[in-house]
């Protein structure tokens, strides 16, 4: 006794993945990508309002920083960005004008 062929739209979707297997091709990895765990992702350039978060300022105070050439950043594109060396530089600095006030 033969049984007649599962319409593709009563499939389940095992049933799916069982008749159309996946394969993958020189373009496609056949792992994706895994964190080796060795060195956390950080990210290291951030948007003048998400470094105003981390300095515990507000952004007018960040751009006017920026302005005085006291805060460094780069530009992509159109956009201003403050890479975290740049942060941390920023807040040695102003330790340094703390201990010699």
């Amino acid at each position: 006794m033969t049984t007649a062929p599962k319409c593709h739209a009563t499939l389940t979707l095992p049933e799916i993945c069982e008749e159309f297997p996946i394969t993958h091709s020189a373009t496609t990895p056949a792992t994706p990508f895994q964190h080796t765990g060795a060195m956390p992702l950080q990210r290291r350039l951030h948007s003048v309002s998400d470094a105003a978060y981390v300095l515990g300022f507000e952004r007018t105070t960040v751009w006017e920083q920026i302005r005085l050439g006291r805060l460094r950043t780069v530009r992509v594109g159109r956009r201003r960005l403050v890479p975290t060396e740049y942060i941390e530089e920023y807040v040695e600095m102003l330790k340094r004008e703390s201990d010699a006030a």
